[in-house]
């Protein structure tokens, strides 16, 4: 234990309560019966996936159709089959520091290498538009950001998104955005 008091910074552990909505929905499911104590199938209920589809256009904008819909074990587990399903071993991914903890332990155990750009504390922990493109090399594959960051809750800008998404698009590299906690802004 360390001596002095500190505060734990690398996972978000947030006091939000599950909305009413959600808890409604499960609730009904649960009354109208069913099989809840076994593994599901295979296949993604359709009622799900267009429920998801709904939320994606009714709360953040883009729309998907419910065949792209695939429900995953944590926001962990989504991105370990989007890193392994654009990057190999040896490839380059571009994140900024600070990031989430979890994001650098499962990118050096896949064989990723690192190109670390600061947010800079006196900015805010803002990018630091000016330099984004020093950052890529020809093993560059992919660009990964977190936003709201983890753990300082800095919110990047729409000049900030606009310019990742401008790189990403000259040097053809995927974006991987970790979105986990979109709604937790204070």
């Amino acid at each position: 234990m360390p001596s002095k008091p500190y505060i734990k910074l690398n996972a978000g552990d947030p006091d939000v309560e599950a909305p009413k909505y959600a808890i409604e929905a499960v609730q009904d499911a649960i009354k109208k019966g069913g099989d809840w104590t076994h593994y599901g199938g295979a296949e993604i209920p359709k009622q799900f996936r267009l429920a998801v589809v709904d939320y994606y256009k009714k709360f953040i904008g883009p729309e998907y159709k419910d065949n792209q819909v695939l429900p995953v074990a944590g926001s962990s587990a989504a991105l370990y089959i989007a890193l392994s399903s654009c990057l190999k071993e040896g490839d380059e991914i571009m994140l900024w520091e600070p990031s989430y903890s979890n994001h650098y332990v499962m990118l050096r155990e896949m064989g990723i290498k690192m190109t670390i750009p600061e947010l800079p504390r006196e900015k805010k922990y803002h990018m630091d538009l000016d330099k984004l493109s020093s950052y890529v090399s020809k093993k560059t594959k992919a660009v990964l950001v977190c936003n709201p960051n983890n753990p300082t809750g800095s919110v990047y800008t729409k000049k900030e998104i606009q310019a990742v998404g401008d790189l990403a698009e000259d040097h053809d590299l995927a974006i991987l955005s970790d979105e986990i906690y979109l709604h937790y802004v204070y």
